[in-house]
This record gives structure tokens, C-alpha cells and sequence, in this order.
């Protein structure tokens, strides 16, 4: 694992004015060197003995994260709301063996309720039709070790945004445990949180995260992901100072590691 280097250029980050350098995350990123494929990913339920339908989403479901995995390839991920019966995303992933895709659902208040996974060897098809991945959703879910190595491999990665989701989850599962474990996943899950780098388009709410600073400082950055920002030579009129940045330090992160 990679730690220390990991905190070091969480550290860095925020020396916001030399703009030298981003974060590496971005949602649906990947690389196509050798073509893609085109997925479409259909999520069902298990409920005990009870199977639905791949289209059926699971009752209680209110949202739903997919995670794309495999070798020589960027990770994807998306997250989408739920707002019917049926659950179907389409992706264009990186043709190769062995791909892994994850399936994450979350009730509305955010809580891990159920998970699927499988895996796809991924060829250019004659005609280059779809390639379609059934997901079952079982109750069970992961168990917080899995989530803490899932949540570790993200950071490892310097995948922010998936470390950041892996991480709650994790700490979410351990709850009140004492143990180095448990400790772990609430420290990577607060760190994932502060230098998390998805923008929310608002420069004027306020310094909560390493993107808010970016924001503030009018950096622009392709999608929702300061990935290797631009900043402007001359920074805005209305720039944090030196003693907000001092505040975010002192309020938001001190309190929160």
C-alpha cells in the first residue's frame, strides 16, 4: 500500500497556488487503445430464495453504483439514482479478459444494502453488437473486510472519488468496533472525504474539500473531476486568503482527522 505517498500528495494538493499538478480520478474514464465494447449492465434482486427478474430493481433501493475493473484498463464508475422499476446502464469498457463489474445499491439514506458482481471476457463481436452483463443483488452484501480492501486499493490507485465511497462504506460496516481495522477505514474514509475532488460547479459554498479550494481559485477541470486542473496565472479578485485557507486546515480537517 501506498500510504505515506498517497497523504504526500494529498498534502501537496494543497498548496493550491503553484497549481502544478490534479488528482487522479474521472467518472468513465478509460482507455480504448485496443477498442471497447460496448456493456450493458442489468441489475436484479435476491431476497432469500427469491430471484427477480435482472431488469427488476430490488425494493428499497434508491440508488445504485457501478464499478468496472480489469486489467490495463482505468476504473469506471457511475452512480445513478433509481426512479423506476428497472435498473440498465450501457458502458463502452476496454475490450480484455476478466473484467469485473460491481454493483453497489444504496437505500435513499445512503446506506450499503445490497451488492453483485460478475465478470465478462470482453472481445470485439462480429458486427460489434452489445454485450450483455446480468447482475443479482443479493441482501448479504460484503463484509467489512472486503469493503476496507476495496477501500484500500482505490487509494492505492489514487481513485479519490471510488476510495471515497469504499471508505464510508467500510467505516459504515465496522460501526462501533474497536479494532486497527475499523480504524483504518473511518481514517481513509475522513482523508478520502477532505481531498475528494469531484466538483460541485459552486466556487461560492463555502471551503469543505480540496475541490472547493479549486473552485475558489477558478480552476477549471473537464467534467465533474478536477483532473489536472487549470488555474488562471492571475487568481480572482475574491480569492481565498491565506487565513481562510488556515480555517479550512484548522476547522474542517483538524476536527475531522
Amino acid at each position: 500500500m501506498r500510504y505515506l505517498q498517497f497523504i504526500g500528495l494529498m498534502v501537496l494538493s494543497l498548496m493550491i497556488l503553484s497549481c502544478s499538478g490534479g488528482l487522479g480520478n474521472s467518472d468513465d474514464l478509460s482507455r480504448t487503445g485496443s477498442g471497447t465494447a460496448t456493456v450493458i449492465v442489468n441489475v436484479g434482486g435476491r431476497d432469500g430464495s427469491s430471484i427477480a427478474a435482472p431488469e427488476q430493481a430490488p425494493a428499497g433501493v434508491a440508488s445504485v453504483r457501478f464499478y468496472i475493473t480489469g486489467s490495463d484498463m482505468d476504473p469506471i464508475e457511475r452512480t445513478v439514482l433509481v426512479t423506476g422499476t428497472s435498473v440498465s446502464e450501457t458502458f463502452d469498457v476496454p475490450i480484455g479478459p476478466n473484467r469485473h463489474f460491481e454493483v453497489f445499491a444504496y437505500t435513499a439514506n445512503g446506506t450499503l444494502y445490497y451488492y453483485g458482481d460478475a465478470y465478462a471476457d470482453l472481445e470485439v463481436g462480429a458486427g460489434g453488437e452489445p454485450v450483455s452483463v446480468s447482475i443479482i443483488l443479493s441482501m448479504e452484501g460484503l463484509s467489512p473486510g472486503a469493503l476496507l480492501a476495496l477501500c484500500e486499493s482505490a487509494v492505492s490507485s489514487d481513485n479519490l472519488s471510488a476510495a471515497n465511497d469504499f471508505c464510508r462504506d467500510a467505516s459504515d460496516r465496522y460501526g462501533t468496533e474497536v479494532s486497527n481495522e475499523a480504524d483504518t477505514a473511518r481514517f481513509f474514509h475522513v482523508l478520502t472525504f477532505f481531498f475528494d475532488t469531484v466538483s460541485d460547479g459552486d466556487p461560492n459554498n463555502g471551503l469543505n474539500t480540496a475541490s472547493d479550494i479549486l473552485d475558489a481559485f477558478n480552476c477549471t477541470h473537464a467534467g465533474s473531476v478536477h483532473d489536472d486542473p487549470s488555474c488562471p496565472d492571475t487568481m480572482p479578485g475574491n480569492s481565498p486568503t491565506g487565513l481562510e485557507l488556515q480555517n479550512f486546515l484548522f476547522n474542517v480537517g483538524r476536527p475531522a482527522l
